[in-house]
């Protein structure tokens, strides 16, 4: 508000286009119509459910398996996820940068196997026995968890026309944080009232396997995504048809 002016709405935009708003439904359509933003919403889902449940869980996992207590669990695990997924983020950003416009595919190839990853760091997290293991897991994973991100929405925006960018960051905002949100966690806790029984406070440890799944699937998302990529990118630089006009 102080420091940056405002720049003109439509300034980055074909003087032909600027006029042309999209209707909702016919920009619903349109996102519907493209394989890329199809499969970005699911791998957004799937890190979603990830980042959540892991969220909501993992101080409860160090409590039951490794014994630690909550000022412990603060001082240690929030530090290491906050430095790590910074740098995570930034890392993804700058790589995807990097690779131009003759790598398209490698724009979601690179995200799709950090998504992987994940995967074997979630399980280092949580079968590592020692704390130098299981810390070294829960580092890599925050690294990898969050590389995705720019990467992700950069393609959103990229595969939908330009008035139809703000709804398409909205639906896979949406997606992620409704299923997130509800799926990951409560998926979780009903595995860990299932296996609490035959394993008692290490359920928590099976029951959050979960976290290791979801981003092999997103990252599968991910690289069925780059091979629609280029042509996805071209669609939405076409102009809008007149039916898709109010």
């Amino acid at each position: 508000v102080l420091t940056v002016r405002e720049p003109a709405r439509g300034g980055r935009e074909a003087a032909a286009t600027r006029a042309v708003p999209e209707r909702f439904g016919a920009t619903l359509g349109f996102l519907a119509g493209s394989r890329t933003y199809l499969y970005l919403v699911l791998a957004s889902m799937f890190m979603g459910a990830n980042a959540f449940a892991a969220g909501a869980w993992s101080p409860t996992f160090l409590q039951r398996v490794h014994g630690m207590g909550i000022a412990q669990i603060a001082a240690t695990t929030g530090p290491v996820r906050g430095v790590f997924g910074a740098i995570g983020i930034l890392a993804g950003g700058l790589l995807i940068d990097r690779l131009g416009d003759r790598h398209v595919a490698w724009r979601m190839r690179l995200p799709a196997i950090a998504c992987v990853l994940v995967g074997p760091a979630e399980l280092l997290f949580l079968l590592g026995g020692t704390t130098p293991l299981w810390l070294t897991g829960f580092a890599l994973a925050g690294l990898l968890t969050f590389v995705h991100q720019a990467p992700l929405y950069a393609a959103a925006v990229n595969v939908a026309r330009v008035r139809m960018r703000a709804v398409a960051i909205a639906v896979l905002l949406t997606a992620a944080g409704l299923f997130g949100q509800v799926a990951g966690p409560a998926v979780v806790g009903m595995l860990n009232d299932r296996l609490a029984a035959a394993y008692g406070d290490s359920a928590i440890r099976y029951s959050l396997l979960i976290v290791a799944v979801t981003p092999v699937l997103a990252g599968i998302a991910l690289w069925r995504a780059a091979a629609h990529y280029a042509a996805d990118m071209q669609r939405a630089a076409q102009p809008p048809q007149p039916s898709s006009m109010p």
